[in-house]
């Protein structure tokens, strides 16, 4: 669907094709080569590489790696009087039963406020649910849970209101979902009148209980 609104607007999306040269005239490129063997002159390149979690300070107190971070219990907890939040906290959640590193703003925000609370009046498990949002024109795309792994997918909604959603479960206990709908400033188009993942409850069961994030947020017009 996503891909679909962007080749609407003119976006050419090359997918599963890869840079194999940058063609350059002194300190400026030019063009690119790509793994398809087609080369495109451009006007300007934007490389989005992403981050690596700086890990030294955390290798020098021997603390273990998971999942490219820190290791750390569902309290958030690494060793001892040792917590860990943000991108290099690799979370045992209780929700999905694995470690979960996530590079996400909200996630180190809320983390840092669980270990703030842990430390002054005790450690309790972190359990909301990792989510995101993100505006693709007019179109708000929002993502709540982790889809690593899953069975089977289930959208509800229509593609003609661009108010869709897709749940990604595997297992009972490991919800994922994303969903699309038209931004809220678009007048007369349905909305999801809720912060993103706020229909999906952020406080899913622990193993073994019917998570309360499997329930579909309801995204048709009101």
């Amino acid at each position: 669907m996503y891909a679909r609104i962007h080749r609407d607007r003119g976006v050419d999306l090359r997918l599963s094709t890869s840079v194999s040269e940058w063609i350059a005239d002194g300190d400026r490129v030019e063009a690119v080569a790509l793994s398809d063997g087609t080369r495109e002159e451009v006007d300007l390149v934007l490389v989005a590489v992403g981050i690596e979690p700086e890990l030294a300070l955390a290798g020098d107190l021997g603390l273990r790696m998971e999942a490219g971070g820190v290791a750390v219990d569902e309290t958030l907890r690494a060793d001892g009087g040792v917590y860990c939040a943000g991108d290099i906290a690799a979370h045992l959640h209780p929700v999905f039963g694995r470690h979960l590193r996530v590079e996400h703003w909200q996630v180190a925000r809320k983390q840092g406020q669980a270990i703030g609370q842990a430390i002054v009046g005790g450690s309790s498990a972190y359990e909301e649910l990792p989510w995101f949002w993100s505006d693709q024109y007019d179109v708000n795309l929002q993502y709540v849970g982790s889809a690593a792994g899953f069975d089977r997918t289930v959208w509800k909604g229509r593609p003609e209101w661009r108010a869709v959603l897709g749940l990604l479960p595997a297992g009972r206990a490991r919800p994922g979902g994303a969903g699309g709908q038209r931004r809220q400033d678009d007048p007369g188009q349905p909305r999801a009148d809720q912060p993103p993942g706020a229909g999906v409850a952020r406080r899913a069961g622990r193993r073994g209980e019917r998570p309360a994030g499997a329930r579909p947020v309801h995204l048709e017009p009101r």
